[in-house]
C-alpha cells in the first residue's frame, strides 16, 4: 500500500478542526501541506454555539466575523417560579453552526495549502519517533497518511468502567416559530428548572410530568430558551445526568411547554440535540507529542457548564501561535504541547461541583440558584466561561453552600488517595 504524505494533518472537521485549519490558511502557513480528513460527507450544522463576548476575546472576531445574536441579559428560573434577571458586562452571543460553516467552508476550500477531504474516516492512528501514521477508509478504500504532526479532533472514545462514573448533559433543541409575540428577543434564559412542571397537553396542572421524567432518568432537567424574536427563538430540553435522556421525553416536554405558551399557533423549524461530557478529567495529556488532541478530546468543554465554543478558539490561536513561532525559527513544527485552558483550581473545582451533581442530581437547582442570587454576576460569568480569575473563583466558592460540597471535597480527597 503506497504512502501519502504531508507536514499536518487534522482529523475531524467539525467545530475545533475547522477552527484550527482556518487559522491555518493564513499566509504564514503556506509552505505546509495541511490535510483535513472529515468522515462526513456535508458539514454537520445542527448545533447553535454560543458564548459571553468577552472584552479581551475580540479575536474571535477577527477571525469569524461578529455573531448573528446577541442578547444584554440573562436570566435563570429557580424550580419555585422565581425570577433572577442578571445584566452581565459582557453579552451572551450565539452563533448557528449553519452560519460558521457557511463562513469557513468557502475559505478552506479557496485556500491552495489546505485539503478537505470529505467523506473519508481515519480507522486507525499510529504514533512512532518521528512520524504518524493515519489509515484511512474512503469510497476508493483504504489508504496511508503519514505526516510528523496530527491534530485529532474525533470524539473521545467511550469510557472505561470507573467507580466515579462520569456525567453527561444531553439535549434536544427546536427552533420554533410562534404566530404571536410571546417572546423576549432583550434576555436569554439559561436555566428554567420550573418551566415544565405541571403543565399538561391543554395548559391544565397535571401533577408532574417532568418530575416522573426526572425521577426515571436521576437527572436534573432545566430548559434553555434563546429568543431571536418577539415569534422565534430555540428552545433546549436539557439534562445533566448519568445517562441520556431518551428524545422522546424531550420532545413531548418542548411540546407541552409550548403549547402551555403559545397554544397550537406555533411551527417547528428544526431541531437540535447532543450529547456532552461532563467530566473534569478530560484534559490533554502533559507533554508534548506527535498527536494532539482537539475539542472535547484536548479539554475544549468546560466541564460544570459545557460551554465550549470560545474555549476551541482560543486553543485554536493557542496552537496557531505555535507554529507560526516554529516555522519562523525554522524549527520542527512536532512534536507539539496542548494548550491547557483550565488550571488545577478551576479542575478542582469542577470535580467537587460535579461530584455533587453525580450524587445527589436533584440538588441542581439549589446548587445553580446560589450562584445566580449571591455572585456577583461578572465574576460567575467569567468563571462559566473558563477565564476565571483568583477573586472570580471564590466569589464562586462564596455563594456555594459550604457545608455539602465540603463533605464532597473530602470524598474527592479520600478518592484520589
Amino acid at each position: 500500500m503506497s504512502v501519502e504524505r504531508a507536514d499536518l494533518v487534522i482529523l475531524g472537521a467539525g467545530l475545533s478542526g475547522a477552527s484550527l485549519a482556518l487559522r491555518l490558511t493564513d499566509p504564514a502557513f503556506e509552505a505546509l501541506r495541511i490535510v483535513v480528513v472529515e468522515p462526513r460527507a456535508e458539514p454537520a450544522a445542527e448545533r447553535t454555539w454560543c458564548w459571553w463576548r468577552l472584552r479581551d476575546e475580540s479575536t474571535i472576531d477577527d477571525v469569524l466575523g461578529p455573531p448573528r445574536h446577541a442578547w444584554s441579559a440573562i436570566e435563570f428560573v429557580g424550580p419555585g417560579g422565581g425570577r433572577l434577571r442578571r445584566t452581565p458586562s459582557a453579552p451572551y452571543v450565539c452563533l448557528p453552526g449553519t452560519e460558521f460553516y457557511a463562513r469557513v467552508s468557502p475559505r478552506l476550500t479557496a485556500c491552495d495549502h489546505v485539503e478537505l477531504r470529505r467523506g473519508v474516516a481515519a480507522r486507525q492512528v499510529t504514533e512512532s519517533a518521528d512520524a504518524v501514521r493515519v489509515t484511512l477508509q474512503g469510497a476508493r478504500g483504504t489508504t496511508v497518511l503519514e505526516a510528523p504532526l496530527v491534530f485529532d479532533a474525533r470524539p473521545p472514545a467511550a469510557a472505561p468502567a470507573d467507580p466515579q462514573p462520569r456525567l453527561v448533559q444531553s439535549f434536544l433543541g427546536w427552533d420554533v416559530e410562534t404566530e404571536d409575540a410571546v417572546f423576549d428577543p432583550s434576555c436569554a434564559t439559561l436555566m428554567d428548572f420550573a418551566a415544565v412542571d405541571g403543565v399538561a397537553e391543554d395548559g391544565v396542572a397535571e401533577g408532574g410530568f417532568a418530575d416522573r421524567a426526572r425521577h426515571a432518568a436521576r437527572a436534573a432537567h432545566f430548559l434553555y430558551v434563546l429568543p431571536f424574536g418577539p415569534r422565534r427563538a430555540l428552545v433546549e430540553s436539557t439534562w445533566f445526568g448519568r445517562r441520556a435522556v431518551h428524545g422522546d421525553v424531550d420532545a413531548e416536554i418542548l411540546r407541552r411547554w409550548l403549547n402551555a405558551r403559545a397554544g397550537d399557533r406555533w411551527r417547528l423549524l428544526r431541531s437540535e440535540h447532543g450529547v456532552l461530557p461532563m467530566d473534569a478529567r478530560l484534559a490533554p495529556p502533559p507533554g508534548a507529542r506527535r498527536v494532539v488532541p482537539l475539542g472535547i478530546r484536548g479539554g475544549a468543554l468546560r466541564p460544570s457548564s459545557g460551554y465550549g465554543f470560545a474555549r476551541v478558539q482560543q486553543a485554536s490561536d493557542l496552537l496557531a501561535h505555535q507554529l507560526r513561532t516554529r516555522l519562523a525559527a525554522d524549527r520542527p513544527l512536532a512534536p507539539l504541547t496542548a494548550p491547557r485552558l483550565d488550571g488545577l483550581g478551576d479542575r478542582w473545582m469542577d470535580r467537587v461541583f460535579l461530584a455533587r451533581l453525580g450524587r445527589r442530581p436533584e440538588t441542581a437547582p439549589e446548587l445553580f440558584e446560589h450562584l445566580f442570587a449571591a455572585c456577583p454576576i461578572d465574576r460567575l460569568v467569567r468563571f462559566l466561561a473558563g477565564t476565571a480569575r483568583a477573586a472570580d473563583r471564590l466569589a464562586v466558592i462564596r455563594a456555594l453552600p459550604a457545608a455539602p460540597l465540603a463533605r464532597e471535597a473530602v470524598r474527592e480527597v479520600l478518592r484520589a488517595a
